[in-house]
């Protein structure tokens, strides 16, 4: 007859078990959450063919991006906060996840913040994709003998593929009211998140600038500006393709 260790896990296993979980809940209590909110709202009005095909492109990229940065070891994951399972070789389920319910937010909120008011500057637009560059290539410059390749590889994809390649089409039509909106989000949300990812050990750096705020290393701050601009930048783009307007 088994006693009771055989038939209940102990304390510390039932803590194990839920901490396996705890990267997967706050993807989606931050993203999947919001979405499900803003997709009532402003769905209907948005073309699906264009939402999701810029959704999968971006998940294409972050994907991409993802195994790149996690097979270089720019960064780790705490394995024993992930459920283990990886969809594709050093890509956790919970980072496969991230990228999509991250984009499609981006753009759900981008289409929402047209509420705040619709300003449109192409030279306004250009300047912020210019200055903010170069600020943070200014400081890779700075702290380049730490070889910062995790924010590196950030301005080569979201500044530089998806940000500067892609304004010649979208620059003039780029809500800059509603552009601020997931940027505003995503920099309170995702600081937030980081903080709460490195101070329980989620996830760890391992080729940044070696600037903090806190404990959160000032390099995410460019991903925080650039992952929604390029977000909306696909998104518009895929609009101009499939000739349908970014919100009926």
């Amino acid at each position: 007859m088994a006693d009771n260790n055989d038939r209940q896990p102990s304390s510390s296993q039932k803590k194990f078990s839920l901490s396996q979980i705890s990267y997967l809940v706050s993807i989606l209590i931050a993203f999947f959450t919001p979405i499900i909110v803003l997709f009532k709202q402003v769905g209907p009005k948005v073309s699906k063919k264009s939402l999701f095909t810029s959704t999968f492109i971006i998940g294409l990229l972050g994907w991409a991006w993802s195994w790149t940065v996690s097979s270089h070891g720019w960064w780790t994951f705490g394995e024993k906060f992930l459920l283990g399972v990886k969809i594709i070789p050093n890509l956790p389920v919970e980072e496969f996840l991230f990228y999509p319910l991250g984009g499609m937010l981006c753009i759900l909120m981008y289409v929402w913040g047209a509420k705040f008011g619709v300003v449109r500057k192409a030279i306004a637009y250009w300047l912020f994709i210019i200055v903010g560059t170069a600020v943070f290539a200014g400081l890779v410059w700075m702290t380049r003998d730490r070889k910062p390749a995790y924010i590196i590889s950030q301005l080569i994809l979201y500044n530089g593929i998806c940000s500067f390649l892609l304004a010649p089409f979208v620059a003039r039509d780029t809500n800059l009211v509603g552009l601020a909106v997931p940027i505003a989000a995503l920099s309170v949300v995702g600081f937030a998140w980081n903080y709460v990812g490195f101070k329980y050990g989620w996830w760890a750096y391992h080729a940044t600038m070696g600037i903090n705020i806190d404990v959160v290393p000032i390099d995410d701050f460019n991903f925080f500006l650039f992952a929604p601009t390029a977000a909306v930048s696909i998104f518009l783009t895929v609009c101009k393709i499939f000739e349908t307007p970014p919100r009926e």
